[in-house]
């Protein structure tokens, strides 16, 4: 599967950002400063700092593409990531030009680390901008491309793109200085035969669960007769709650209306807020509902007295293997399964 990860910036508040990331953010979530008057992340510095599960271990290719405003041109745009260890990093120099480098920090601009740069003015300052990077890691036959809106600015070949010695990208970091922000981010690797390259200007949409209770209703409510409306919220409220103790217990919800009518629908990702009240043994695996078929997805464990999220992407409709249609998203409902 090609889509790794996406973020809206839509659905949670700056103090669960951490709870998304667990390598950690500096930046500030704001309801109403991105590109459609919705969330986004304002650059503090480090903005993202996420390992987003880059697929099998040997993945050595990432795809990235956000929407950035920078408050500056001179700006560390992305890090590509070996564990620890830098692979390859994009910073915008303050005419606007963007140069590629291997293992460098932000402080340490080196020209004999640089593997590639663009024309001056291709970023421009307080100005939304959608840029694309697709680097494949390697000693010697590594790869950095580059767009912005669409539009090629940078393609580099036969580069060593290989500082580590090791030849995967297991993270990546999306980066703005303070005072920038950041929207609609994808990532991919190159597996499967669709959306293993560039996506081109997107959007990213958050669709909450609404009345009336889907088919499966089977946690308990904290307060109320509602599953839905304890979990419904914009950003997670903890206060209220569904939970179980019975294996096999099943919650479905029905979603918002898809929020951009008639547009292609690239993939869909199901994005969980949880944790479990005790210790011991407990599993819990997301699942989606179409055709009146329910799909469950992987296992994962819940920690005790500590939320964070679990998001797994669905590029196709589980029931049809093919691209999502507006009419199978609008009657999907969505959910978790209690499993072991």
């Amino acid at each position: 599967m090609a889509p790794l990860f996406m973020d809206s910036f839509d659905h949670y508040v700056t103090a669960d950002a951490g709870k998304k990331y667990p390598l950690g953010t500096s930046g500030r979530i704001h309801a109403t400063y991105g590109r459609r008057s919705s969330g986004c992340m304002r650059g503090e510095g480090n903005v993202l700092s996420s390992t987003v599960g880059a697929g099998p271990a040997t993945t050595d290719t990432m795809i990235v593409g956000y929407a950035r405003k920078s408050a500056e041109s001179h700006d560390e745009m992305l890090r590509i990531r070996n564990a620890d260890e830098f692979q390859v990093s994009i910073i915008s120099q303050t005419d606007g030009t963007i140069i590629a480098y291997r293992f460098r920090w932000y402080s340490q601009e080196d020209a004999a680390l640089e593997i590639g740069r663009t024309a001056a003015a291709t970023i421009i300052a307080n100005t939304w901008q959608y840029v694309e990077f697709k680097i494949k890691i390697h000693g010697s036959a590594g790869t950095v491309h580059l767009q912005v809106n669409g539009v090629s600015v940078l393609a580099v070949t036969g580069a060593n793109t290989m500082p580590s010695g090791v030849a995967t990208a297991t993270s990546v970091q999306v980066r703005s200085s303070p005072g920038g922000y950041i929207d609609d981010l994808y990532v991919l690797d190159t597996s499967g035969s669709v959306n293993n390259d560039f996506l081109g200007d997107v959007r990213v949409d958050a669709h909450y669960p609404v009345t009336p209770d889907g088919t499966n209703h089977a946690w308990a409510p904290s307060t109320g007769s509602d599953n839905f409306a304890v979990v419904d919220e914009a950003a997670p409220n903890i206060s209220d709650y569904n939970s179980t103790i019975t294996l096999n217990d099943v919650d479905t919800f029905n979603l918002e209306a898809f929020k951009n009518t008639g547009a292609r629908i690239i993939g869909a990702q199901l994005s969980l807020f949880h944790s479990k009240e005790d210790a011991g043994s407990c599993l819990v695996a997301p699942v989606v509902r179409t055709h009146a078929t329910e799909y469950v997805g992987s296992d994962f464990a819940p920690s005790e007295s500590s939320y964070t999220y679990k998001t797994t992407p669905y590029e196709v409709n589980p029931y049809t293997g093919l691209a999502w249609s507006e009419e199978d998203l609008n009657a999907v409902e969505v959910g978790y399964k209690k499993t072991g």
